[in-house]
């Protein structure tokens, strides 16, 4: 019972977020309605943040999409491809393959190498799960067995752009807090 609370709690909050989100969305759009797809030319006076270019992906442009019902109906401009990155276990080819078919590898080992490629950064070795050129946002990390450190390189920077433990990072304890990372299920989530 008590996990059912925790979960719906969990699930509040983000409704929650998502909705403030959504009404300072429509606040800061003043006179031009909601079904209306053209975008400020100015921002409004307490805006400390420069405005998005018009062919840039950011918060607003993704705020915008989930809101307005208008644009939903409509392809995103500038376009963009989803992504979606798994370490599922490559064997998994065809159902006329029993072997393969249920293999459940989720992990890597030198037989089995379920990534992109493994590199060697500072001595140790980092597997890398996605790799895509041009702009993109991350909506989505989920993991049944946070271990070991999540690191986000972004644009080929030797730096990470977010780097910590996966339990915290995606349990609301690290650098990204709760609501928009926690636990639900028992998957953890961002």
């Amino acid at each position: 019972m008590l996990a059912g609370r925790s979960r719906a709690r969990a699930y509040l909050g983000v409704a929650v977020a998502v909705g403030l989100a959504g009404a300072l969305w429509f606040a800061r759009r003043g006179p031009q309605g909601a079904g209306s797809t053209e975008r400020r030319s100015e921002p409004a006076a307490d805006d400390d943040a420069p405005p998005e270019r018009p062919d840039q992906i950011g918060v607003g442009a993704l705020l915008g999409e989930m809101v307005d019902l208008v644009r939903l109906t409509k392809l995103p401009d500038p376009p963009y491809v989803a992504h979606l990155a798994s370490s599922y276990d490559r064997r998994s080819l065809s159902p006329g393959d029993p072997l393969g078919w249920f293999a459940n590898d989720d992990w890597v080992s030198r037989t089995n190498p379920n990534y992109v490629r493994v590199e060697e950064i500072s001595g140790r070795h980092e597997y890398v799960l996605l790799d895509v050129p041009g702009p993109g946002a991350v909506v989505r990390i989920w993991s049944a067995t946070p271990t070991g450190t999540l690191r986000l390189y972004v644009d080929g920077d030797p730096k990470p752009a977010l780097e910590g433990r996966m339990v915290d990072l995606l349990s609301g304890s690290g650098a990204i807090p709760s609501p928009f990372a926690y636990v639900a299920a028992r998957g953890y989530n961002v």
